[in-house]
């Protein structure tokens, strides 16, 4: 949709790509066991000066300029394709 809007001429734009809602540190890490099926030791740790409290995608932009939607609003899915295209370039990188 982007390039499409540049190929018509439009001007270039900063845009957030989300779902206008996060995940915490621990739900990520249980879709992760879920989607990989193996349980794993998490170590708990007080948050690094600096890090933010909480960060959140708005993409009321690239949905009112360009009519973007996210595609997978399940964090299970969202962890199984960046698991998927992970263990595509581990594959790719060691032929």
């Amino acid at each position: 949709l982007a390039l499409e809007r540049l190929r018509g001429g439009g001007s270039s734009m900063v845009a957030n790509c989300g779902y206008g809602r996060g995940y915490s540190v621990m739900e990520v890490l249980n879709a992760v066991k879920d989607v990989v099926g193996k349980d794993f030791e998490i170590r708990l740790r007080g948050r690094r000066p600096g890090d933010p409290a909480a960060i959140v995608a708005d993409p009321t932009r690239a949905r009112n300029e360009l009519g973007w939607r996210a595609e997978y609003d399940d964090l299970r899915k969202i962890v199984g394709h960046a698991l998927d295209w992970e263990r595509a370039l581990a594959r790719r990188n060691h032929h």
